[in-house]
């Protein structure tokens, strides 16, 4: 017993007058000491963004032009002046573009941009395949090969252009199209003759296609069908025709498995 109050007492006067408290840590500074870090590096990204976007170093000052034939180096220089020295990290690629294209004869356009101060430009012209005639309204316009109308020809040379006429605007890009397909596949076809070269192409008012052939006196209508059977058709029958004597004042190819021919003397009778 005397040992165990011994122990006691031993331990008592070991003890100390008081416990040591814990230290409370306050939220707001483990908030700051988790996100400070992120924080830190959004400031820099911030601030190195600023100075790219008006650094003078990055002033757009050189355009590097490369033109296809047809595209005047000047036109494109007048339309591009407006942002020289823009920054070129700002700069609006779409926008260029768009006024770029404002010019009808200017058709592929590729834009980058080449570190510090330079705008690379590539332009290729739309090329003209044919010329479309308005005979009501005495226009002309060049097109491409989709049919989509480039410029009035006002004053330019068409050359040997293949002729597309309509009476007016009415006619569908669809339908140029498609007289320009009718074109090439003639074109295309291995055999030789005057139906491989077409000086024009009418489209009626039907949507069917009347063909002027430079070495024919005649032309030719053609319907929706494939335009290449329907020649051979009436290629197979020329022989025999001509020697017949019969004299085509215009050939009807617009019904399937028909050749409707039209002598040149019933064409003569009825204008008389």
């Amino acid at each position: 017993m005397s040992y165990q109050l011994e122990q006691k007492r031993t331990f008592a006067f070991l003890r100390l007058p008081f416990e040591a408290k814990r230290r409370r840590v306050r939220p707001w500074l483990v908030l700051i000491g988790r996100f400070s870090r992120p924080l830190l590096v959004l400031l820099l990204c911030a601030s190195f963004t600023l100075w790219l976007r008006q650094s003078p170093r990055f002033a757009l000052a050189h355009l590097e032009i490369e033109l296809g034939p047809g595209v005047r180096r000047e036109v494109v220089e007048q339309r591009l002046g407006g942002w020289v020295g823009s920054n070129l990290f700002t700069l609006d690629l779409e926008s260029v573009r768009a006024r770029l294209a404002e010019d009808p004869w200017i058709g592929e356009i590729s834009l980058h941009k080449r570190l510090p101060d330079r705008l690379v430009v590539q332009v290729a012209e739309r090329r003209p395949v044919a010329v479309w005639e308005l005979s009501s309204l005495g226009e002309a316009y060049f097109v491409d090969e989709e049919g989509r109308t480039i410029a009035p020809l006002a004053g330019r040379r068409a050359g040997d252009l293949l002729v597309l006429r309509s009476p007016d605007r009415s006619t569908a890009r669809e339908s140029r199209a498609r007289a320009l397909a009718v074109a090439r596949r003639l074109a295309e076809r291995p055999a030789a003759g005057g139906s491989r070269h077409i000086d024009a192409i009418e489209i009626l008012s039907t949507g069917d296609l009347r063909l002027d052939l430079r070495a024919a006196e005649f032309p030719i209508v053609l319907g929706p069908g494939d335009p290449v059977a329907a020649i051979e058709r009436f290629e197979r029958l020329w022989n025999p025709l001509v020697a017949r004597g019969v004299v085509p004042a215009a050939v009807d190819l617009r019904f399937a498995g028909r050749v409707v021919v039209e002598p040149a003397q019933a064409a003569e009778k009825q204008e008389s």
